[in-house]
């Protein structure tokens, strides 16, 4: 198609992936790494993301009682809501998530994936959407 978006053909030695995730990432534009992020960090990001919305693990209720529209509704005293139905939460620049982005492991896959180690470090939000 006149359109479509390819991905340049690598010139760089990979540091990290293998040939064969590579390759993956190239055919299907994703892959599955196991450890990525360390796991202490992936439990500190979760605790943070849990406290900030007021769940429970012990208390499955908790996690539905978010019901309001991050994007439409607001709050009893005007806020918007930081978290709801959706998934999405408000939560950007806490210390679990700097320390994620920050991963030394997470780089290097990112700088195989775009032949390049100066990245910029995004600011996502956090999600959390527990099962229906």
């Amino acid at each position: 198609a006149a359109n479509a978006v390819h991905w340049p053909e690598r010139s760089w030695r990979l540091k990290y992936l293998s040939e064969a995730q590579y390759s993956l990432w190239e055919s299907q534009g994703y892959l599955v790494i196991q450890d990525a992020v360390e796991k202490d960090k992936c439990v500190a990001a979760a605790r943070a993301v849990k406290e900030f919305i007021g769940t429970d693990d012990d208390d499955p209720d908790s996690w539905y009682k978010n019901t309001l529209d991050i994007y439409a509704d607001v709050e009893a005293d005007g806020s918007k809501p930081v978290h709801g139905p959706c998934g999405m939460v408000q939560l950007f620049h806490h210390a679990s998530f700097w320390s994620i982005r920050q991963s030394v492991r997470l780089h290097a896959i990112f700088s195989d994936l775009y032949g390049c180690h100066q990245l910029y470090v995004t600011t996502d939000r956090a999600h959390f959407k527990p099962p229906e």
